[in-house]
């Protein structure tokens, strides 16, 4: 997942953005009917999902600027 944004507006000097993502991953492992499993004991069945995020805001009040504001946020379900 990648996330920018841009300043939301710049006006009299003043400049802001603000940048949300939100990621739901839900991994899933099939064994079929056709499996032959022999345990003697737990059988744990696993999955794993890598994946790389980037979120990111930005502001530029420029060189007269007063004041440049920016947030970033992320969260993970």
């Amino acid at each position: 997942m990648r996330v920018e944004a841009d300043q939301l507006f710049g006006y009299a000097g003043y400049s802001a953005s603000v940048a949300v993502g939100i990621l739901e991953s839900n991994s899933t492992l099939l064994v079929s009917e056709s499996a032959n499993i022999v345990t003697q004991g737990d059988l744990v069945v696993g999955a794993y999902t890598s994946d790389f995020t980037y979120v990111g805001a930005i502001s530029d009040a420029e060189n007269n600027g007063k004041l440049a504001a920016s947030g970033g946020a992320y969260r993970r379900q």
